[in-house]
């Protein structure tokens, strides 16, 4: 018999799904109304929807029929109004943990400074710390972090000036 071919449109790295300026534009409210009707379309059999968004705002019609159309998956950040920084350092160990990584003192806030909320680099980053480290099961340091993981141009000033307290003195 005759195969029949998925088709799967992606949106990737979208950036008008969210509440920005782009996302509050006129002309992008209209045409995601107009889509709108097309999302009863997506069967998932014979085309798949793939959306990649940094942001959803779900309360607006279209976020909403997105996610109520088919399966869906959001994936939201942690929200910084609720426990703060901790509960970002937090969510980092737990995911070094996931990793097989036991973090050490300090190891985590080093990989918050460096990757901020960017959790897709900071998975990027666990998986060099996990092969520098020898694998699962070792403990990271936060020099371990600071040897291998780049960071933000403030915590690498920060660094510098730290090595020139260390520097011995003629």
């Amino acid at each position: 018999g005759v195969v029949d071919a998925l088709k799967v449109v992606w949106w990737k790295n979208v950036n008008f799904l969210d509440d920005s300026v782009i996302g509050r534009s006129a002309s992008v409210k209209e045409a995601l109304e107009r889509l709108q009707g097309d999302l009863g379309t997506v069967d998932g059999e014979s085309v798949t929807l793939l959306v990649s968004a940094l942001a959803l705002h779900k309360g607006r019609a279209f976020g909403k029929a997105l996610l109520a159309a088919a399966d869906s998956t959001c994936h939201d950040l942690p929200d910084l109004r609720r426990g703060g920084e901790d509960a970002v350092v937090d969510r980092i160990e737990a995911v070094l943990r996931e990793a097989g990584l036991k973090p050490g003192t300090g190891a985590a806030e080093r990989l918050y400074q460096a990757v901020g909320m960017n959790f897709g680099q900071l998975r990027a980053e666990i998986d060099k710390l996990v092969t520098y480290l020898g694998g699962e099961g070792a403990e990271l340091s936060r020099e371990d972090v600071q040897t291998m993981v780049g960071g933000k141009r403030d915590v690498l000033v920060w660094g510098f000036c730290d090595a020139g307290m260390r520097m011995p003195t003629s």
